[in-house]
């Protein structure tokens, strides 16, 4: 997890720590909220402990193992589960990407 969150990281830097847009956001926001990849992040996991915002959602991608309000915003990162409907887009609806 380390690993993948320091290249997701990398990957933002490269941009320019560049957000997305609000409504884009909130698309992706919507649509992993309604995804049954969405799950608690582990309590027992230091990791998780050490990342997450006090009083602030714990959800976490349970295909990638992100917090979800933080991987919505970058523009460099996209969901890991294709869509149902077309195979070459994330559930977020954009083409996928190799990492």
């Amino acid at each position: 997890m380390l690993a993948h969150a320091a290249a997701a990281f990398a990957r933002w830097a490269k941009a320019g720590f560049a957000m997305v847009a609000r409504p884009v956001y909130q698309h992706r926001l919507a649509t992993c909220h309604a995804c049954d990849h969405l799950g608690d992040a582990p309590a027992e996991r230091l990791v998780y402990r050490l990342l997450s915002n006090a009083g602030k959602e714990h959800k976490i991608c349970t295909q990638c193992g992100c917090f979800v309000i933080r991987k919505a915003k970058l523009p460099t990162e996209n969901c890991p589960v294709a869509s149902s409907t077309n195979p070459q887009e994330s559930r977020w609806g954009e083409p996928k990407t190799q990492r």
